[in-house]
């Protein structure tokens, strides 16, 4: 069996491991998190320290460069005789070639520097050459390499010079093998230009052992090394690889990393030859990408040996926190024994005094509320046992009298019921008579609710009548008024015809002045054209035009007999209307308007009747809504007496079917004591097992 004292040191051990591990792994996390921050850190400050000091060389040379391509075109003082007079490229040459040789004795790592001019206006073998084996030795003049030997696209050869020139920009050359000296070197040419026509370059070649030591020297880790690619994917330094050795096929995955310019300046993890791996990349001035790389494990070290540390520590821990924990459950496994036992005792009903616990009452702790609490308990169970055994004798006295009380109420209970029974045929009788009551009563209500709806549809009738009668008075009215308005409207054209037919009589007149001014036009023609006549040739003219005259004269005269004819019609015409005008005045006045009037009159009667009639209509709606509350009370009053009878009724039958069940309830109660009686008695020997 477990005992506590060993349950509380197993808690403790497995809480002493379970907070190590809390607290290791949390530790080991955070550190571990730290660390690959720090190490991410670290390699990007190294990366950018070494692309610093790179830089720094290349910026040298390119200051240097610059510096002697301002120098060299301020120099240059007349452009077309450069193109046109050897004499003066020569001299040109000759001022030149010193400061070529001061600034390449002033550049780091410089082995050669050079002025070469375009090939297409000068010799091919003009401009200033400067070299030298090693840095510590001086530079000599040496000619030129000779252009005319070598056609422009042979790149391999003159490259360095056509290359520059066609980007028309300083240009970084790739890394190649000087033969002459047998030197790996890096070139820095600037085309020159002067009115958008190249005039040639001035450039510098530096050893590449200069950068390639840079590079070598710049390690991190125990394993970490760097590298150096140029702008085209070709190794320029590894410890592994040859230069000109392409990135993509040594390691693929990392020249998908370096063609990707977001991932420049962050720490990347990949794979190479089944070991994983970090790096950090770095662009530098010329194009070139240096690469900083280092085993995870490397990394990772300091980190792993900090989990062996913790892990001894884990283990001390849990082991010291064991033993400790198995002394000190010893002093709370004592008195947990020792209260224990007296619990026990008392489980046996022995509630008789125990010293133990009077002992561990006196502790301040937990333990000593225990014992406290037990001593309470057996107090309280020794009252219990006295009240129970006072109890059982009172229970027993009670159960006497209750068996005679039980007897009496059954017989009541039997009477009572065939009362109930009897009153509730009475009720159901009296619930019959009044749903046939209620029954007549509806039919009455139906009644007058049909004569009600009959004086309801009466009244609207009432109105819809009036309605019609108003209607027709206001239809009446407005064709009286019509009637009024065509009469005064044809009485008023008729005198306008009368005006207008003495303004024809006017148009006769002026026909009848027009007739004559016809008759006279026409003479006057006429003599015109005797008068032509007379004059001979010279009238002939006038006679065409006299003759024409005598047309329009008589054409006028038949237009004004027409115009007399049309007029003497309008004349007739306008008699014709007059009496017709006339006639139709006649007939409004004394035939339309009349009845018009005798029609309001009806119209008036119309209404009144109607009025009359709805003012029935409506008294009889009001004695009929009167007469259908009353009804409508007297249903409700029959409903309630009604509704109360069938109440009662129910009431009567549940009370004898509760009086059935009270009695059945009697005669199980009576069982029921009878059991009370043979449970005091099982009682009263369980009291006697008590040890008081």
């Amino acid at each position: 069996m477990k005992t506590i004292r060993k349950r509380i040191v197993a808690i403790a051990a497995i809480c002493a491991l379970i907070m190590g591990l809390s607290l290791g792994g949390l530790s080991y996390y955070y550190s571990g998190h730290m660390a690959t921050e720090d190490s991410e850190t670290l390699m990007l400050a190294k990366s950018e320290e070494t692309k610093a000091k790179l830089d720094s060389i290349l910026s040298g040379i390119q200051q240097s460069v610059a510096t002697l391509t301002e120098i060299a075109v301020s120099e240059l003082d007349d452009f077309d005789s450069f193109k046109t007079s050897s004499k003066y490229v020569e001299n040109y040459t000759k001022k030149i070639e010193n400061t070529v040789l001061h600034f390449a004795e002033n550049t780091d790592g410089a082995l050669t520097a050079y002025a070469r001019y375009n090939p297409d206006f000068t010799l091919p073998t003009s401009g200033v050459f400067l070299t030298r084996n090693s840095t510590d030795d001086g530079f000599k003049s040496v000619e030129p390499t000779d252009f005319s030997t070598y056609d422009k696209n042979d790149l391999e050869h003159v490259g360095w010079y056509y290359i520059p020139v066609e980007n028309k920009k300083p240009t970084w050359m790739n890394p190649y093998l000087n033969e002459n000296i047998n030197v790996t070197m890096i070139s820095y040419v600037i085309p020159i230009y002067i009115d958008d026509v190249s005039v040639g370059i001035i450039g510098m070649d530096i050893s590449l052992d200069t950068i390639q030591k840079k590079v070598e020297e710049a390690t991190i880790y125990e394993n970490g090394y760097s590298c150096l690619v140029d702008s085209e994917g070709g190794f320029v330094q590894h410890k592994e690889f040859q230069l000109g050795d392409k990135l993509e096929e040594k390691a693929a995955e990392v020249g998908a990393i370096v063609a990707d310019a977001e991932k420049e300046n962050t720490v990347l993890g990949y794979h190479y030859q089944g070991e994983e791996k970090k790096m950090a990349y770095q662009t530098l001035q010329n194009g070139m990408k240096y690469i900083l790389t280092a085993p995870v494990a490397d990394i990772e070290a300091n980190s792993k040996a900090l989990l062996k540390t913790m892990i001894l520590y884990l283990i001390a821990a849990f082991i010291l926190t064991s033993i400790c924990s198995w002394f000190i459950s010893g002093t709370i496994a004592k008195p947990m024994k020792q209260i224990t036992s007296v619990i026990a005792k008392i489980a046996q009903l022995n509630l008789q005094k125990d010293e133990r616990v009077a002992l561990l009452s006196k502790r301040k702790d937990e333990i000593g509320v225990m014992a406290q609490e037990v001593a309470v308990m057996s107090g309280e169970l020794g009252n219990m046992a006295g009240q129970i055994e006072n109890s059982c004798t009172v229970v027993n006295d009670g159960i006497g009298i209750l068996e005679k009380t039980m007897e009496e109420t059954n017989e009541l209970c039997q009477d009572n019921s065939a009362t109930m029974e009897q009153m509730s045929a009475g009720m159901q009788e009296s619930a019959s008579t009044m749903e046939a009551i209620l029954k007549n009563v509806d039919n009455v209500n139906g009644n007058v609710q049909d004569i009600n709806q009959a004086s309801v549809q009466g009244s609207e009738i009432s109105k819809e009548i009036k309605e019609r009668a108003e209607n027709l008075k206001e239809h009446t009215r407005e064709a009286n008024e019509r009637t009024m308005e065509i009469y005064a409207d044809l009485k008023e054209k008729s005198d306008s015809s009368l005006q207008q037919a003495a303004a024809v009589s006017k148009i006769n007149e002026l026909v009848q002045t027009i007739s004559e001014f016809s008759e006279q036009t026409n003479l006057l023609a006429l003599n015109a054209s005797i008068e032509a006549a007379r004059a001979g040739d010279a009238g002939k003219g006038f006679a065409v035009v006299a003759s024409e005259i005598g047309n329009l004269a008589g054409q006028t005269q038949v237009s004004a007999d027409d115009i007399k004819k049309m007029v003497e019609e309008v004349q007739e015409a306008t008699k014709n209307m007059q009496t017709c005008i006339g006639t139709s005045t006649g007939f409004l006045e004394n035939t339309v308007m009349k009845d018009y009037k005798d029609f309001g009159k009806l119209g008036e009667m119309y209404s009144e009747d109607a009025t009359t009639f709805e003012n029935y209509m409506v008294d009889i709606h009001a004695r009929m809504e009167t007469l259908q509350k009353a009804m409508d009370e007297i249903v409700q009053s029959l409903e309630v007496i009604s509704q109360a009878i069938s109440e009662s009724a129910a009431g009567v039958s549940d009370v004898a079917d509760k009086t059935n069940v009270l009695a059945g309830a009697t005669v199980r109660a009576s069982d029921m004591v009878s059991e009370s009686r043979a449970n005091v008695s099982t009682m009263q020997q369980l009291i006697k097992k008590f040890m008081l």
